[in-house]
């Protein structure tokens, strides 16, 4: 888990060789009276420089999914914005019918 006082990432590997990783973001989450400030950007900057850097990052390339809700126009922003792009849907993904919209970030591969 990645953590600040502003918020925290919760994240998991979920495929790793000697030559690549994958993981997972499962949760960024910034304290409510944090938002709007752009401490989800530093925090989630502050994620993808740590996966770069070894152990994880090296001679690795990484890659990173999420799944974020259609209808969370921050959260899309923010990850568009830090380079993450869409690569597909899944409808009815959450309980209450929302789809869900699946998104990958590639860093590459890192020496």
């Amino acid at each position: 888990m990645s953590e600040s006082e502003q918020g925290y990432i919760e994240s998991r590997i979920i495929y790793e060789s000697a030559d690549e990783i994958e993981c997972e973001i499962l949760q960024l989450t910034v304290f409510r009276q944090f938002r709007n400030r752009g401490h989800g950007t530093k925090l989630l900057a502050e994620f993808l420089r740590g996966l770069a850097e070894p152990p994880c990052g090296a001679k690795k390339a990484v890659t990173v999914f999420l799944e974020v809700r259609e209808d969370n126009t921050p959260a899309l922003k923010l990850y568009k914005k830090a380079g993450f792009e869409e690569i597909s849907k899944r409808n009815n993904y959450y309980d209450d019918g929302c789809t869900a919209v699946c998104m990958k970030y590639s860093l590459g591969y890192i020496s």
